[in-house]
């Protein structure tokens, strides 16, 4: 089942409209999947089976900004609700072609078409989406660290989505001079992804479909410069980049 969570917060223009995904929102397997890593528990408690922390942000950016809010409803383990039909990594290898054909059913294809329809809808209203898919990633990927703490994936060809992102960093790194702050990194905003996949459908001047990535590092730490700060700073900073009240 999706989650579309859509409390009262700070309003958008009327002509702009943010919506927020997550496509690696939970370590959730089905019943019926479960043998499949029975012998590997641990891995579901890794960024491997899901990005821990995005399903709180993607939550406190739709809350905070009134916005619909679209999250995957099973594990990456299973089906990548952030990759294309025919790519290679869709899919658990282990998985036959029934229980491939279940996951399209059950979770991939609600997921996309309900946030599309979404998507959809607004344009056709002639109002211009602000799709914001919300992920982190692991500070270390085998042996090499990600020097960041929160970037914008983004196509540097679209010039909307490039000067929105640079008015969001630049307001994220006034109120957290200490941050991190990167582009495209630590993945191309143009690799495959849902975003990607969703620029075919709208034209740029109705439709930026930007990324986030934010260190894990964030959702394990706590004190004045934890988790609960980062969000907030990222909202903030959202708001006085154009899509929401000004401080």
């Amino acid at each position: 089942m999706i989650n579309p969570f859509a409390p009262r917060g700070i309003a958008l223009p009327a002509s702009h409209q943010l919506v927020v995904t997550c496509e690696h929102a939970t370590n959730h397997l089905p019943r019926r999947y479960a043998l499949l890593f029975a012998d590997r528990p641990q891995l579901l408690d890794t960024h491997c089976a899901y990005d821990p922390g995005a399903l709180e942000l993607a939550k406190r950016l739709s809350q905070r900004f009134s916005a619909p809010c679209f999250t995957a409803t099973v594990s990456r383990l299973l089906v990548d609700c952030n990759r294309s039909l025919g790519h290679r990594h869709l899919f658990a290898p282990e998985l036959d072609a029934d229980e491939r054909a279940a996951l399209l059913r059950d979770h991939y294809l609600p997921y996309r078409q309900a946030a599309t329809a979404a998507m959809t809808e607004i344009v056709s209203r002639g109002a211009t989406v602000l799709h914001l898919s919300v992920h982190t990633f692991t500070p270390w990927l085998d042996d090499t660290e990600r020097r960041a703490d929160f970037a914008l994936l983004y196509d540097p060809r679209r010039n909307p989505e490039k000067a929105f992102c640079h008015d969001w960093l630049t307001a994220l790194a006034r109120l957290a001079p200490g941050l991190r702050l990167r582009r495209n990194y630590p993945y191309r905003g143009v690799a495959d992804g849902f975003t990607t996949a969703l620029r075919r459908e709208f034209p740029e001047e109705r439709y930026l479909g930007i990324e986030l990535e934010v260190s894990q590092k964030f959702p394990a730490a706590s004190g004045d410069h934890g988790w609960q700060w980062l969000q907030e700073m990222i909202g903030r900073s959202l708001a006085t980049a154009g899509w929401g009240e000004k401080d």
